[in-house]
């Protein structure tokens, strides 16, 4: 699905899954793409557009609280949910949504991709962003789904403190010119991804991502 090979492996760290002994092992791929092709920091410009691409869940992230959570509240894996018709175990353990096919047509007319992995948007949405720019975000369009509003309310978590953790329903944050815009989101659509304009690219004297009011 990735259009790619398996090249090496790495260990991860998940405190309470693993006991004495236990380990893990995870495989990694690494690239290769000419200079004027990569995409990021030296590509994004000001006044770019911010397109907010759906997750299909949790996306891999934030499970040492998700198990904390399942203990808490006693919930059995093969139960339905209190918000839908599907099971604990098919909302927390929902595949990753793998974005390259979709993406991969749009990547000339694209300047910068986000994935929203570990640390959720506020921690990975800066990496693209060139010095002296921020990313100015409507929060309004970011709609918790009903998973993502359990977590939060069964976590006590602020906006900022889910925004820092999780993806919060955004798997992908594509950059690129506003003209571009309908068009991309136009091809997520026929390919069934939900996409929005989530925000912008604009001057900062800080180079800091940022989050309208």
């Amino acid at each position: 699905m990735a259009e790619c090979s398996l090249s090496g492996g790495e260990t991860a760290e998940m405190p309470g899954l693993y006991l004495e002994k236990d380990f893990d092992l995870a495989g990694f791929s690494v690239g290769l793409v000419d200079r004027k092709n990569v995409l990021g920091e030296s590509r994004v410009k000001v006044k770019d557009c911010l397109i907010a691409i759906e997750s299909s869940g949790l996306h891999s992230n934030g499970y040492s609280l998700i198990r904390k959570l399942v203990e808490k509240e006693k919930l059995n894996p093969e139960s339905k949910t209190s918000f839908s018709e599907r099971t604990w175990a098919e909302e927390l353990l929902s595949p990753t949504l793998i974005y390259v096919k979709a993406l991969k047509i749009h990547l000339t007319n694209l300047t910068g991709l986000a994935h929203i992995t570990g640390g959720g948007i506020t921690g990975n949405l800066p990496r693209i962003l060139p010095a002296g720019s921020e990313a100015h975000l409507k929060l309004d369009t970011l709609k918790f789904s009903e998973l993502f509003k359990w977590i939060q309310n069964s976590a006590a978590l602020s906006t900022e403190q889910m925004l820092e953790t999780f993806n919060c329903g955004t798997g992908m944050i594509a950059a690129c010119d506003p003209s571009y815009a309908e068009t991309l989101l136009t091809s997520l659509a026929k390919g069934g991804l939900k996409g929005h304009v989530m925000g912008s690219v604009e001057n900062s004297s800080s180079g800091s991502e940022k989050s309208d009011p």
